[in-house]
Parts: structure tokens; sequence; C-alpha cells
């Protein structure tokens, strides 16, 4: 089975309207090509994985996929790791210039312990009011992208999480989601998708309404996949809000009250055409060592606070 997020299908969703989905077979992925006629003086590309990871088979040969897009005349590559499906740290490390922890994932493996909540969650299980059951997204999608837009505002997500109502609509068609609603009446208030990869289950994208999160609906999904995936040996939460991979953030205290595991994601870079490289960094005014990856592609505001 390949997984959801190595597919085209997924690719052409995440992918935005002058970028590229190009097949990388040494990978078993689809990367995104994005034009680089943004920047000044400038054409080509340069490559970066699907939002928000991705996921490696652990045969894969880096270097060939690497040798394989500087041939195509991309100027760099840059993507996050799937921190279950990924070669081992000693093989990123040798195939790419970067290679950071990005996020820490909160994970569920069963073959470590039975799911045993943090007294704080059974507690909120207990009081929760809402009704929670498997759906088919495509019969809610109206409902779906009123929550998920309402998420965008709430919390002013923009980049590759600012999901268009087109592809929050397309993701329904994906073969290998999962997808519970949770309910006050009739009323949807709560909605969470899950992408399977054969023993993996990876948490995509949830949210909940006002009258979702007073509800206490979010616990209540959570728990009805934890139950549903019972042969899933590991169930991966994903990550905390926000870049600094705060531990001590609601989600990430949210999600640690569910598992029994942690696992780094890993941001993972290369240079692919030094030259091309360092010219767009000069044009932009960037240092080419800075800590974003690829530097030239540094938001206006991290440039600003540095200058400040």
């Amino acid at each position: 089975m390949t997984h959801p997020y190595a597919t085209r299908k997924y690719a052409e969703i995440t992918a935005g309207p002058n970028d590229i989905v190009a097949e990388l077979p040494e990978w078993n992925q689809f990367l995104i090509h994005r034009s680089l006629s943004c920047f000044s003086n400038n054409s080509g590309v340069d490559a970066s994985g699907c939002y928000p990871v991705t996921p490696f088979d652990e045969t894969v040969d880096l270097d060939a996929g690497l040798e394989s897009l500087r041939a195509e005349g991309c100027v760099s590559v840059v993507l996050v790791v799937d921190p279950v499906s990924r070669p081992s740290d000693g093989q990123l490390a040798d195939s790419f210039d970067v290679c950071r922890p990005f996020k820490t994932h909160y994970l569920y493996n069963r073959r470590k312990s039975d799911a045993r909540y943090s007294k704080h969650h059974r507690y909120e299980l207990r009081r929760a009011r809402a009704e929670v059951e498997k759906i088919d997204l495509s019969d809610y999608l109206d409902d779906w992208v009123r929550l998920y837009q309402g998420l965008i505002l709430r919390h002013g997500i923009t980049g590759a999480a600012a999901f268009s109502d087109k592809a929050l609509c397309a993701t329904a068609a994906i073969e290998e989601l999962v997808t519970f609603g949770a309910f006050v009446g009739d009323r949807m208030v709560g909605c969470h998708l899950w992408f399977r990869d054969g023993d993996s289950v990876h948490s995509h994208l949830a949210v909940s309404d006002a009258t979702g999160r007073n509800s206490g609906s979010a616990y209540l999904l959570y728990d009805k996949a934890i139950r549903y995936f019972d042969q899933a040996e590991t169930i991966d939460f994903g990550g905390a809000a926000g870049l600094d991979d705060d531990p001590h953030n609601g989600l990430a205290r949210f999600k640690r009250g569910f598992s029994n595991e942690t696992a780094p994601s890993y941001l993972c870079g290369k240079i692919l055409d030094r030259q091309r490289y360092a010219q767009l960094c000069l044009d932009e005014g960037v240092t080419e060592g800075s800590d974003y990856f690829p530097a030239y592609r540094t938001p206006a505001q991290l440039t600003a606070a540095r200058v400040r």
C-alpha cells in the first residue's frame, strides 16, 4: 500500500496554483515543484514535499532521488520527514545538507502498552456531551468546509495548512481516508480525518467549533479513533501547534494525554545548485546559512525581525 501522502492525488490537493506535481520514482513519491519566477530575474523551480510530512520506505535510495532532482534542474529540495515511515537518522544526515528535528509527534504504540489516558483526559471524556460516529466525508462536505474555514479564521492560519474549499472537498476522494464526526443534535460540531498506511494510522486534520469545544467533542473523537483502529500498531496524533515545538502548549498537552510515546519529525533540505542558490539568497538579502530553508524563501516577517 502506498502511503496517502506519497500519492499523486494527495499532492494535487496540496499543490498551489502555480505549482507542478512531479513524480520522483526513486523515492516512490510525488513532490511539488515550485516556480522561482516570483524572485527577480529568476526562472526554474525548487522542490518540496507535501504538507505535513513525507513518508519514506526504509529501503529508499535518498541519494538517487536527489541526483534525479538535480538533473531536473531543481535549485533545492525541502521536506519534513515522517517520524514513523523513514530511514535512519544517519541516512538522513548523510544525504541532506540540513537535517534537524522539526516537531515532536505524539504517538500511541499498541506494542508498548494498552490505551491508558491521563487522569485529566478520563475526566474530560466522562463529562463530554456529543455523539461521535464514523461518517462518509463526502456526505458532510458543507459542514466540513464550515468547520475548517472557521479554524483558519480563528487561528489566522496561513501557508500549506490553509486549505482551500476545493482542496478540503477533494480530500474526501482519497481511498485511505477514515472520518469521524461529532454531533450535538443534528449539527456537526467536530470532525477528525485520519489516513491509514498499513499498520500505521496518521491524524490528518481535526477541528471543532465553539459548541464542539464546549461539549468536549475533541476528546470523544480521539477516543473513538483509538478504539476503531484497534488493529493498528502505531497511531500518530501529529505534533503541537506553532513552529517552536512547545511541549507545554494546549495542543501538545492534549495529544500527550492520549499518547504513550513520542518521535521527532525531521526538516531535511538539500542545495542542488549551489551557484543559483547563492544568487537567490543574495538577491533576497538573506544569509545562505539561515535557520530557514531554503533561505531565499524566508518569510518577510522573519527577515524584518532579524533586521530589527
